[in-house]
């Protein structure tokens, strides 16, 4: 489990400098003749309202609210893709591991949980995507996966929450 946490987070610290990988891009405003889809950049702004607009927001109950909703959007938004190209055995691998993902949608709960859930749901869709080669919405997918940077209290968030705050104004 940590060697896939460090995997996780050595992937973001590279997408956050904007090298490229091939499970994560870094956030970016959108160039000419480049797309984030719709519904990534409607928790993109989300987050960057309720997450990182002032220090130590990554922990509070709005933020983790806003992260569980994300999640369950980009999380239900993958499984459809999935069984519509018929990699229906991954669907409810997705499901199980990225239930508690999306808990602080219905409650509170302790961010240490959260964090936990995210990294569990995060670690899952990377497996699946490297397995059936299918991946999830790679910009929608980097705000499940970006936060656990800054939960963690890591020296990168500052750009993790610096890319967010570019679309504050979008």
């Amino acid at each position: 489990m940590r060697n896939k946490i460090r995997a996780l987070i050595l992937v973001l610290a590279c997408a956050v400098i904007g090298a490229s990988s091939a499970m994560a891009q870094p956030i970016q405003k959108p160039q000419s003749g480049t797309a984030i889809s719709e519904t990534a950049m409607h928790y993109t702004k989300m987050v960057a309202v309720d997450c990182a607009t002032k220090a130590h927001m990554w922990t509070t109950a709005g933020c983790l609210r806003t992260l569980s909703e994300s999640s369950r959007v980009m999380v239900s938004n993958y499984m459809e893709t999935l069984e519509r190209e018929g990699q229906t055995s991954f669907v409810e691998l997705v499901k199980n591991n990225c239930a508690a993902s999306t808990a602080a949608e219905q409650g509170t709960y302790p961010a240490a949980a959260m964090k936990s859930a995210f990294i569990e749901c995060a670690n899952t869709i990377s497996d699946v995507a490297e397995n059936s080669r299918l991946v999830p919405d790679l910009a929608h997918y980097e705000l499940l996966a970006g936060p656990i940077l800054c939960m963690s209290n890591d020296r990168r968030c500052r750009h993790v929450e610096h890319r967010l705050k570019q679309f504050l104004y979008k």
